[in-house]
């Protein structure tokens, strides 16, 4: 309920509005609009007594989209990580450039209507439209509420920029390598190149390739033999460039224990690279190793391997499957759901019986009828 919603004074049994508006020069005016049954009528009311009041009273639209555009940006940047602020950036520099337009166009039906039409029109997934509204009506909200676009802007705004939905797409079928595959796979490294420590600890972990990129010498503990993984490096500011955040997730903040063989890996690791805390342990750089880099020597392998080509997110599922199918129980399940670092035991479950028809083939035998 708005502070703004008051009891008349005059007649208890009434409810006022009652407040002052402050127009965006920094002029201010008092409201009052008296005669209301209750305060949700009044609470109600509030949007177009108050968009009255300041039409009335010459109020006009300020500034241009752009600059709305720049304090929504300003104000997001101090709310959300660096790197989602980029992903907003980039999709209002890209799809919300509406050059020398007025305020009071864009928020015409027609422009708002066009606009919806051609996002919906790009050779984009669905998620990705609906987040480039999203950001749209999210700078709208965010104008109206500072009040530099009217009621009526925001509520046009309203109608044309809701999500867009359709049929539910398939679930995606991840590429999952056996124990055989992947021999033949780290087979084709030299013992002692570097970059095969990095894919049996991508294997063996299950760790996302940001919190790979992230380790540092710190996380390393060899009388415990674990890993403490609790950061994650982004690619998405630009080729050579990278940015140390928090992991996406409460749950992605955990320790990693080592076995013996991988144990070793990081000791020879140490060795070679681990002359200081802060650099990374891949390899020890004082800058994280690129998401570029790691890919192409990983395709350049699975060539010369002669296997099919999975992403290295697949890593991931991967080894998902291999921890389920040697333990195939509820306890193991939500091990492996803290060792992978998800929130939800569901996604790990739905991962790995997607990802192994063996599993459904074994449980269909066992059917009598």
């Amino acid at each position: 309920m708005g502070n703004y919603v008051k009891r008349d004074p005059r007649n208890l049994k009434k409810w006022i509005i009652d407040t002052t508006i402050t127009f965006p020069s920094g002029e201010t005016a008092h409201l009052k609009r008296s005669g209301y049954d209750s305060k949700s009528e009044a609470d109600a009311d509030f949007y177009r007594v108050k968009n009255d009041f300041m039409q009335k009273r010459g109020f006009k639209t300020k500034g241009t989209f752009e600059e709305i555009k720049k304090k929504y940006i300003e104000y997001k940047s101090t709310k959300i990580k660096f790197s989602s602020l980029t992903v907003v950036s980039s999709i209002c520099e890209r799809y919300l450039d509406f050059g020398k337009y007025s305020l009071k166009d864009i928020y015409q039906a027609r422009f708002l209507e066009g606009f919806r039409s051609n996002i919906i029109d790009l050779n984009k997934s669905q998620g990705t439209i609906n987040r480039i509204i999203h950001i749209m009506a999210e700078i709208s909200e965010f104008a109206f509420n500072r009040e530099l676009i009217s009621l009526d802007m925001y509520r046009r705004s309203k109608v044309y920029l809701e999500p867009i939905s359709g049929q539910a797409k398939p679930r995606i079928q991840y590429k999952i390598w056996t124990h055989d595959q992947y021999d033949r796979f780290i087979s084709t490294f030299n013992e002692d190149d570097k970059y095969r420590p990095l894919f049996r600890w991508l294997f063996f972990s299950g760790a996302r390739i940001g919190e790979t990129c992230a380790l540092q010498w710190k996380d390393f503990d060899e009388k415990q033999r674990t890993i403490h993984i609790y950061k994650t490096a982004s690619a998405r500011l630009g080729v050579g460039k990278s940015l140390i955040s928090t992991t996406k997730t409460k749950a992605g903040d955990r320790y990693i224990l080592l076995n013996a063989d991988m144990l070793n890996d990081f000791l020879i690791l140490k060795k070679a690279f681990g002359e200081k805390n802060e650099s990374f342990l891949f390899f020890g750089k004082n800058e994280p190793i690129g998401y570029t880099t790691i890919r192409k020597v990983f395709n350049n392998h699975i060539d010369l391997a002669r296997l099919p080509r999975i992403k290295i997110h697949e890593i991931r599922h991967t080894n998902n499957t291999w921890l389920l199918d040697e333990n195939p129980s509820r306890a193991a399940a939500d091990i492996v759901t803290k060792r992978l670092g998800r929130s939800s035991l569901k996604v790990t479950l739905d991962t790995y019986y997607h990802s192994n028809p063996a599993v459904e083939e074994s449980i269909v035998e066992k059917i009598k009828i």
